[in-house]
C-alpha cells in the first residue's frame, strides 16, 4: 500500500488496514501492579456465574435466628401429632445456629486467639492502690498510709507542665 500524503485523508482501504497491537504493560508498571495486588479484569469475569451467597441472602436465610424473642413468630399447634411445638421449634433454632457457627469456623470467618496477658502497670501505682485498698484498723497506720499515697501521687505530677494557679495556693 502506498503511504498517504500528510495533507490527504485516509481512504477506505487504508482505514480498514489499521490494527491494534497490544504489547502488554512495560516492566515497571507490571511490577507496580504486582506489588499492589492488581488483577486484570476480563470480560469472562463479568459473565461468570455467582456461586457465593451475598451477605443479604445469608441474612434473609437466617432472619428468624437474628430476631429478638419478642419479635419471633408465635407457634400455634393445631394438630398435636403433625404440627411443630414451641419446644421443637426452639431445638431447631439451636441446631441451625450451631450449624451456622460451625460453617463460619470452617470457612475461617471466626478465629480463636489465645488471650494476651495484661501488661504490668507502674509499680508505684500498684503500691498506692494496694495501700488504699487494704483495710487498716489502726488510726496511726491509716494516717501513715494516706501520707505515703499522697506523696506517691505528688511525685507523679509532671513538673514539665506550666502551672499558673500554684503561686496563689502557696500564699
Amino acid at each position: 500500500m502506498s503511504k498517504p500524503k500528510p495533507d490527504k485523508p485516509l481512504n477506505y482501504m487504508q482505514k480498514q488496514s489499521i490494527r491494534f497491537v497490544d504489547n502488554g504493560d512495560p516492566p515497571f508498571i507490571a511490577k507496580m501492579k504486582a506489588g499492589m495486588g492488581y488483577r486484570d479484569t476480563k470480560i469472562e469475569d463479568k459473565f461468570a456465574p455467582e456461586t457465593k451467597q451475598t451477605d443479604d441472602e445469608i441474612r434473609e436465610e437466617n432472619d428468624v435466628l437474628n430476631l429478638k424473642p419478642e419479635d419471633q413468630p408465635v407457634v400455634v399447634v393445631l394438630k398435636e401429632g403433625s404440627d411443630m411445638t414451641q419446644e421443637e421449634y426452639d431445638e431447631e433454632v439451636k441446631k441451625k445456629a450451631a450449624e451456622l457457627d460451625r460453617k463460619k469456623i470452617d470457612d475461617g470467618k471466626i478465629t480463636f486467639k489465645k488471650p494476651t496477658a495484661k501488661r504490668p502497670n507502674d509499680e508505684s501505682v500498684d503500691e498506692a492502690a494496694a495501700a488504699s485498698d487494704a483495710v487498716i484498723k489502726d488510726k496511726t497506720l491509716r494516717l501513715e498510709a494516706e501520707k505515703k499515697r499522697d506523696d506517691a501521687i505528688k511525685k507523679k505530677t509532671n513538673t514539665a507542665l506550666l502551672s499558673f494557679g500554684d503561686d496563689e495556693e502557696e500564699e
